[in-house]
């Protein structure tokens, strides 16, 4: 038993072409997608960098140690370095946006 032919009409009722309702539709969803997305990767990056800012403000030791490693130092060049890195600031105003 042989099943009739279907044509273009009734596989697909609705056109789906350039310019068509559902292809605007398609185009705003898209960008939808994108902006989701790049609002996504925009909080992962906060997260992310807040994050790693932490642990390095958590780490034990000084970063004006590793900085000058083995080479003499004085009072006046661990001040100035840590002018210079905002290492004397309390963590919480290092990290804001108009430091």
């Amino acid at each position: 038993m042989m099943l009739p032919a279907l044509d273009d009409t009734t596989t697909s009722p609705v056109k789906t072409g350039p310019g068509t309702a559902r292809s605007s539709r398609l185009g705003l969803t898209l960008l939808g997608v994108i902006l989701r997305r790049l609002a996504a990767i925009a909080a992962l990056l906060v997260v992310v960098s807040f994050a790693v800012f932490s642990l390095l403000h958590l780490a034990p030791g000084n970063p004006v140690d590793l900085l000058l490693g083995t080479t003499p130092r004085s009072p006046e060049t661990v001040a100035a370095l840590n002018r210079q890195y905002h290492l004397d600031e309390p963590f919480c105003s290092t990290r804001s946006p108009s430091a």
